[in-house]
Formats: C-alpha cells, structure tokens, sequence
C-alpha cells in the first residue's frame, strides 16, 4: 500500500542512523496515521530513550497511549511535556483530549484556553482550534 514504501525507507534510514530522533518521529508519526497505535508507541518509546526531551517524540507518544486507552500513561507523558516547557501547546492538546474523553469540562476548558495562548507557532494550530473550535461551544461549554 500506500504506506509500505515509506515504512522501508524510515526502517532503512534509521539502520544507518538510529540516533536520528527526527526519523524516529516520521515513523511513529507514520504508525499514527496507519492507525497502528502499538507500533507507534513503541517507535516513540525508543525515539523518547534517545531523544529524551524532543517535543515532537513526547506528544506523539502521548497520542498513542490515548488511542490506546492509556489516559493514565498519555497524561504522564504531558506531564512529561509540560516539565521541559510550562507553556507546552503539545502538553496542553494532550490533557484536552483526555479531559473530553472522561467528561472533565472544567479542565477541557483550561487547556482549550492554554492551547489558544500557546499553540499559534504550531504548523497545525489553525487546524486543531477549527476541531475543538467546534466542541468548544457544546462539550466543554465555552462562549
């Protein structure tokens, strides 16, 4: 398929490179996107061991612990996150999802507002606000 072809190519970078942190990212960014939350988990495990504070690396293993259900393990990860940077956008996404996941509208909201004030440098900030932009109003109750 469509992936296959990349997979082989990060796989190969990384036998030659495999303390290249922005590959491990691609790849674990690539197992997302294949919805193959296991296999990213554990690419941005290993990215995390060699990259231990790349932002990139964390968040996206802080979405694959919360595609799997591990909002206890994605909630550390922002924790994680938001230790290397207090104003972490990524850090703030992750506890928002979470929050709409268990129903906690007063922390939703908080990290609604938190990623609005931080995330404007994020390539897909206009993107993410227009999503919860519109969850805003109805699941978390901002006006």
């Amino acid at each position: 398929g469509k992936f296959d072809t990349s997979l082989v190519l990060y796989q190969r970078a990384l036998s030659i490179g495999p303390y290249l942190v922005p590959i491990w990212n691609e790849l674990g960014q690539l197992y997302l996107e294949m919805r193959q939350y296991d296999s990213a988990a554990a690419v941005f495990h290993k990215g995390r061991q060699i990259g231990r504070r790349n932002t990139n690396i964390l968040e996206g293993l802080a979405l694959a612990y919360y595609y799997q259900n591990y909002l206890d393990s994605a909630l550390m990860v922002a924790d994680s996150l938001r230790a290397g940077d207090p104003d972490s956008p990524g850090a703030s996404l992750v506890q928002l999802i979470v929050a709409l996941r268990v129903g906690d509208s007063s922390t939703a909201r908080g990290c609604l507002m938190a990623f609005r004030a931080t995330g404007a440098g994020r390539s897909d900030y206009r993107k993410i606000l227009a999503h919860f932009g519109n969850l805003s109003d109805t699941a978390i109750g901002q006006k």
